[in-house]
């Protein structure tokens, strides 16, 4: 929970100003032309942020060089689009020895995930990597989604699995 010293539910670590009685919904804080109450994606104007080059290792996964078509780890898509994620993976899996595990990556809270990783006790507690060019479905509701790497443990890819680890966040895009 944040602070909110003015009361205008927008916490002082985001608020344009925190002087009582100012409502800056009407605040433009990405610079793209919409007020903030009104923008899907309040972080996709002339400088939309960036992803570091590599992130993890979040549950023995770490993604590096993630692109979306082929743009940069943040893009604006049309809703219900399909777009191209492409990325490289390392993976060294040994919480569970004894596991078949697979590594996976989607859009949190919008299956289904895509497994880049599936193999059986044999190849688990040593290195492995790779690339993977995975193609996805944007949600229909305009707004920032955020992929994420999960980690399952089945005997196949779990296309719902639940991808809320936000340290294994890669990318995300802008749907509107």
């Amino acid at each position: 929970d944040q602070l909110d010293a003015d009361g205008d539910d927008h916490g002082d670590a985001c608020d344009v100003c925190v002087t009582p009685g100012f409502d800056d919904d009407g605040a433009d804080y990405d610079d793209d032309g919409i007020p903030c109450a009104l923008d899907p994606c309040p972080h996709d104007g002339p400088n939309p942020p960036s992803y570091p080059n590599a992130v993890g290792p979040a549950q023995e996964i770490t993604i590096s060089g993630a692109t979306i078509d082929g743009q940069g780890s943040f893009v604006t898509v049309a809703p219900g689009s399909q777009f191209t994620l492409a990325y490289q993976w390392a993976v060294n899996f040994c919480a569970c020895a004894n596991c078949y595990t697979q590594g996976m990556v989607g859009i949190s809270g919008h299956p289904p995930g895509q497994c880049f990783y599936n193999w059986g006790e044999e190849k688990n507690c040593m290195s492995w990597d790779g690339e993977e060019t995975q193609v996805f479905t944007a949600p229909n509701e305009p707004g920032l989604y955020y992929l994420r790497a999960a980690r399952t443990w089945d005997f196949k890819c779990i296309e719902n699995a639940e991808l809320s680890d936000e340290s294994a966040e890669f990318a995300a895009i802008c749907v509107k």
